[in-house]
């Protein structure tokens, strides 16, 4: 049982499963918090990289896991699900809690954050390494074509909100990259260090 208004619940798990079911509860539960504070939940992998999170977004087969495996000397937040809101002026990404099991499984450095977002990459895989701007409504409108947690029609204009804000503060790109590590060197050439 758990009661979001009055802070407080339990949860009472038996079973083979246990370890499964309260990962899923947790973040089901941080997803909500996230949600209700004017976040997003993105389905993209998060690294960091000198402190500052790169959001790795596409869909299923797009390459988050294989950025994740190709970013050994990396911080990995999460390979699948990223939480992102806004603070004060920064916007900041957080790994979903739970979803470290893969991370762990590939050898990689987990901590879930908050890291300040340096860039957003919708991953194309591709025989060269190369950036393409996205601008306003083309980086939202790709961010919106996502699978994502539903959301109620009430908070859906304060999300694209966000989202438009997010764009306009965070550059996003394209990323076409080869499956090496080459990839962070065309980032690090447009970006810097």
């Amino acid at each position: 049982m758990f009661d979001l208004n009055a802070c407080k619940g339990y949860v009472i798990i038996d079973g083979p499963s246990a370890d499964l079911v309260l990962a899923n509860f947790v973040r089901q539960v941080f997803t909500h918090l996230i949600i209700a504070h004017g976040g997003v939940i993105l389905h993209g992998a998060c690294v960091v990289k000198n402190g500052n999170a790169h959001i790795f977004y596409g869909t299923s087969g797009a390459g988050k896991s294989t950025i994740c495996e190709l970013s050994s000397d990396c911080i990995i937040a999460s390979d699948d699900l990223t939480a992102i809101r806004k603070i004060g002026s920064r916007f900041l990404a957080w790994g979903m809690p739970g979803t470290g099991m893969r991370i762990a499984e590939c050898g990689l450095r987990n901590s879930l954050g908050p890291y300040r977002i340096r860039a957003i990459f919708r991953l194309v895989q591709d025989t060269e390494n190369r950036l393409i701007q996205l601008e306003g409504a083309k980086a939202v409108a790709d961010i919106l074509a996502l699978p994502r947690t539903p959301v109620e029609s009430a908070r859906i204009t304060k999300m694209l909100e966000f989202l438009d804000e997010l764009t306009d503060h965070v550059q996003s790109y394209e990323l076409h990259f080869r499956k090496d590590t080459s990839f962070w060197k065309c980032i690090e050439e447009v970006l810097g260090s």
